[in-house]
């Protein structure tokens, strides 16, 4: 199944290449809005710098940049020509953007030639003898010699990298190369406080023919005056910036350090960031790709298409995709739901390199990767539309299958069960509300919004005597959850709640956050942000049912203050979901201005044991299948104290609440199991 995946695997807008070039020729967008070549040029003046100073340490003169797809990458080299002297080959596939074939040729071994050390070290010292020439000709001429190799011009001829290499075959050692470099580098007419950036794009072809090892080598004897750049979404971090104990050598040495990786590419939400987020059409939140794109007139349809491929790492064919891999079901749950990835996992390296993920953080070792899905409206539609309107039963209960199998060998973060399961069912339940009010043939189908009540009888099933005349027209509209963090008194503004029904999201609250774990903005207007009262769900695990009420009195009279209405008094809907207890049922909590100050009104309910669950079995038609796959999801957070703690704590009190921790009781799994 693997195998056959790799070989479908299509770029499909490489098929509208006018269209690309349109969009990686817009205009950068900088500033204010965008630090990311700052940043970029901060971390090569370190990289340079350090290797000028402590070379003895460092082993080339080299960095990984290492990304998600659509983030830029390739936008940013081609900003650098504005103000830095680049070399720039592209070594993608012939239907990608920008392509450079004639020095693709030139830098890839074929079965016509065989590249070595020799060649590769000709090869930089010819590109610095290029550089050299520009530089006399004119010291500030950036963009035009740079921009020649992004138009794949002929700016290093064949026959001066075969002088070179005759020159340096003469050599007894490779002690030789870093003379003769030394005196290329000598003769320079002015050395430049900058280096010369060679920058190797879509770099995974050198790893795959075996140049790579070549060519970090040959870079070693520059003692100054270039820094290469390795750029790639589709191969491991790892293949350019291995592990330590992982790095292989031409010859026995003293450990040498690599230079750190570049990820902080800040283009998230660059479009919207450009308008101050005011008017924003759904595509221009998340990664900037998407506003590229659709400005240069593609269409709804294909790029939530586009989305939906990117998810499943490239593959095109998603009908008769022949099986859902772990990083796929991954990809897809945590763009609508909240799973966090075990940073010291390979499935975070892999999600990051093919299936979307973006890179938040790697550990000084490059054995952590930080990988996690941030809100991206447009890949959340894609995500959907996979789940309810591409994949069978079968494929949704693999995906619920992989994600336990995940959590049990650690794979995904196990964190905070609640928050995990409670995020699987709100967008499923939510999708479901959405799938039978709209339309397949609408675009963003599972951006639309459906009206509160709607909801809340697919989510919790309330009856006619449950519900509320006030929550008549107001509507809610989510396609995602997204994790925030602050004081609680931040975490309830208008201003949160306008940006959430903006960009189609709802929130997660911090970790120990009293009384609310969900915030899901409601709006009196299906079409705009209105006031509406927020959706507040708390989630509780421990299998005692606890009263309603109670569960959200914490929830204080200053913090709803935070969202009061210009005129009248607030109002709030609260949830309460209570895993963990043995009952099945639901109850319903009327407010009265006792309970809250400057409370007038507000509707609280209650929902507790597999009741919480009803929207999976009307999802996916056979409740025995997806007990057993809530089962596993549940048995995926062992206590690795289990067997030691009677012996610990002979409290048996003090043993559950322990235990409540870990597990969701087994009473609950009995329940699914025997629900009809």
């Amino acid at each position: 199944g693997g195998i056959s995946v790799q070989k479908e695997r299509v770029d499909r807008v490489s098929r509208t290449s006018p269209l690309v070039k349109r969009a990686f020729n817009l205009d950068y967008i900088g500033g204010e809005a965008n630090h990311s070549l700052e940043h970029f040029i901060l971390h090569v003046g370190t990289v340079y710098d350090a290797w000028k100073s402590s070379r003895d340490r460092y082993y080339s003169p080299y960095f990984a940049l290492f990304q998600s797809s659509g983030t830029g990458k390739s936008k940013l080299f081609n900003s650098l020509t504005d103000s830095y002297w680049v070399s720039y080959v592209s070594l993608a596939t012939d239907k990608a953007y920008p392509q450079t074939p004639g020095l693709k040729q030139n830098l890839l071994s074929t079965s016509a030639k065989n590249l070595d050390l020799s060649y590769y070290f000709s090869y930089f010292c010819a590109v610095l003898q290029s550089w050299n020439k520009a530089l006399k000709e004119n010291p500030e001429g950036y963009q035009s010699w740079s921009k020649k190799w992004f138009n794949d011009e002929k700016v290093v001829d064949e026959s001066i990298i075969e002088k070179h290499k005759s020159q340096v075959a003469e050599f007894g050692s490779e002690d030789d190369f870093e003379k003769y470099a030394g005196e290329l580098l000598d003769a320079m007419v002015d050395e430049t406080q900058f280096p010369l950036l060679i920058i190797f794009d879509e770099a995974r072809a050198m790893v795959a023919t075996g140049d790579f090892q070549f060519i970090r080598r040959a870079l070693r004897y520059f003692t100054n005056g270039i820094v290469a750049v390795f750029a790639d979404t589709m191969s491991s971090l790892c293949n350019f910036s291995p592990l330590a104990e992982a790095d292989p050598s031409f010859r026995p040495r003293t450990y040498m350090e690599l230079f750190p990786p570049f990820y902080q590419l800040c283009t998230f939400d660059l479009f919207a960031r450009q308008k101050n987020y005011l008017d924003c059409k759904i595509w221009e939140y998340g990664r900037v790709m998407w506003a590229a794109f659709r400005s240069c007139g593609m269409t709804d349809r294909d790029l939530v298409t586009f989305a939906q491929s990117k998810l499943l790492g490239g593959y095109e064919q998603m009908e008769t995709l022949p099986t859902i891999t772990p990083q796929m079901a991954i990809a897809i749950l945590s763009s609508f739901a909240s799973i966090e990835i075990t940073p010291s996992s390979s499935l975070a390296k892999q999600v990051v390199a093919g299936n979307m993920a973006i890179c938040l953080h790697v550990s000084h070792d490059r054995s952590s990767i930080m990988a996690r899905y941030p809100s991206d409206p447009v890949l959340a539609e894609a995500a959907a539309k996979l789940v309810q309107d591409t994949f069978n039963h079968e494929k949704r209960m693999q995906m619920l299958r992989i994600l336990a199998n995940s959590l049990a060998n650690g794979l995904v973060e196990r964190g905070k069960r609640g928050e995990l399961i409670g995020s699987l069912i709100i967008g499923l339940a939510m999708q479901r509300c959405q799938k039978s009010h709209f339309q397949k043939r609408i675009s963003f189908r599972y951006s639309q919004a459906v009206s509160l009540e709607t909801f809340l009888n697919v989510f919790i099933d309330i009856d006619e005597e449950s519900s509320d005349t006030r929550l008549e027209n107001v509507y809610v509209k989510f396609s995602h959850a997204w994790k925030i963090s602050g004081g609680s008194n931040q975490q309830l503004s208008k201003t949160l709640l306008k940006a959430g029904w903006d960009r189609c999201c709802y929130f997660l609250c911090e970790e120990n956050q009293e009384a609310v774990d969900v915030i899901i903005p409601t709006s009196r207007n299906a079409n705009g942000y209105e006031d509406g009262p927020p959706l507040l769900i708390q989630i509780k695990n421990r299998s005692g049912r606890g009263a309603i009420r109670d569960a959200f009195l914490k929830l204080g009279s200053a913090r709803l203050d935070a969202i009061k209405p210009e005129s009248g008094d607030v109002m709030f809907v609260g949830l309460l979901l209570s895993f963990g207890a043995k009952m099945a049922k639901s109850e319903r909590y009327s407010v009265d201005e006792e309970d809250f100050e400057s409370l007038r009104y507000g509707v609280i309910y209650g929902v507790y044991g597999s009741r919480c669950f009803q929207n999976l079995f009307e999802i996916v038609k056979e409740n025995d299948e997806i007990a057993a796959a809530i089962s596993e999801i549940l048995d995926a957070f062992p206590d690795p104290m289990k067997k030691e703690l009677p012996s610990l704590l002979q409290d048996d009190e003090c043993y559950c609440t322990y235990n409540s921790e870990f597990l969701i009781t087994t009473t609950l799994i009995q329940n699914l199991a025997e629900k009809e």
